[in-house]
């Protein structure tokens, strides 16, 4: 079964497989979009030529530096609380330079109006998106650790660009459950607190572990639990791509973006990693094929983190590289791509 056949099968009157994939989700209200349609030999091809032909470069000046994106206002790293030296690298390595490039050739592309970024950080991608010249798209930036929330704004308080920069602290997953309690090491999220029986992959225990600091304790705090589906619904918010990096968690996050994957179609941005660090007994291929059928195509980047390693490559269901196990970059588009056509709230 789908990791979305639940909720499709909860959410909606009885009606066939073409009438859910034109939109008609009970109990969630359309709005103003074009319809622009995406031809995937056009978009690799485009991708494949925009990383190769596209440089990042840095520059210091007398607080760090700024990273310099083509068509992008310049982003300023600056040096942390803790008053370490923030040095400009000698050598300079970009942080995902093919997921930065991918993102801003997508944003200029079909001329994004709103971007969500979940398990945004400490806000670098939210940071890129808000950074277009052109477009200036606004961005929701959803974070569950509250540490993290504290630096990321820190990070855009002093950006030309950071109004543009919901922070929203809150875990996304299936359902939106309001305030909850939940336990966490690094981007490990829990919804109840977990036992030994959460690790007996001795992989997972260590680096459990590890990033608690050896201490054996389990992080808490008390946070929204929210949906992609309920923030659109109750906010207007309807967005033009999503950025998804859950550590593991992506099969909770996309079940509870259903109705707007049917709806509106983003694009979606999947850092898919590997089955054993996957939740729930979800599979690579599990994730991949829920979102084939909704009528999803898929873009495969081979190195999200250098752009002249990177190869894009269309792959379909049952491709041996959604079953590779290392972390991963792929790109999931909508051949009949709903661009949004109004506002959004704030």
């Amino acid at each position: 079964m789908s990791i979305f056949d639940r909720i499709r099968h909860a959410d909606r009157p009885k009606q066939d497989d073409g009438e859910v994939r034109r939109g008609a989700v009970s109990g969630f209200s359309l709005r103003k979009t074009k319809t622009r349609l995406v031809d995937w030999e056009v978009l690799r091809a485009d991708i494949a030529a925009h990383l190769a032909n596209t440089q990042m470069s840095l520059a210091s000046h007398e607080h760090g530096y700024n990273l310099l994106i083509p068509g992008h206002n310049p982003i300023a790293f600056r040096p942390p609380h803790n008053g370490a030296v923030l040095h400009k690298p000698a050598h300079p390595f970009f942080y995902e330079e093919t997921t930065t490039l991918l993102l801003s050739f997508l944003i200029t592309r079909f001329q994004t109006s709103l971007f969500f970024d979940i398990g945004a950080g400490l806000g670098y991608f939210a940071r890129v998106a808000a950074s277009h010249i052109k477009h200036a798209p606004s961005v929701y930036a959803f974070e569950m650790r509250p540490d993290r929330m504290s630096q990321l704004e820190a990070n855009i308080a002093n950006d030309a660009f950071g109004a543009r920069i919901l922070p929203r602290l809150a875990g996304l997953t299936d359902v939106h459950k309001g305030p909850t309690d939940i336990w966490y090491a690094s981007s490990i999220l829990f919804e109840t607190r977990p036992d030994a029986a959460d690790y007996r992959e001795r992989w997972r225990w260590l680096k459990f572990n590890l990033r608690s600091g050896f201490n054996g304790t389990f992080t808490s705090a008390n946070v929204p639990m929210t949906s992609v589906d309920h923030v659109a619904e109750t906010a207007g918010a309807w967005p033009d791509i999503v950025k998804v990096d859950v550590d593991g968690y992506e099969g909770r996050v996309l079940e509870g973006a259903l109705k707007v994957l049917v709806t509106h179609r983003p694009f979606i941005l999947l850092e898919l990693h590997k089955d054993k660090k996957l939740r729930f007994g979800v599979r690579r291929r599990d994730i991949a094929n829920s979102l084939f059928d909704l009528g999803y195509r898929a873009l495969f980047l081979t190195d999200h983190q250098d752009r002249l390693k990177c190869e894009v490559v269309e792959v379909r269901s049952g491709d041996p590289l959604i079953d590779r196990q290392e972390t991963d970059l792929l790109l999931f588009f909508h051949p009949e791509f709903q661009r949004n056509d109004q506002a959004n709230p704030r």
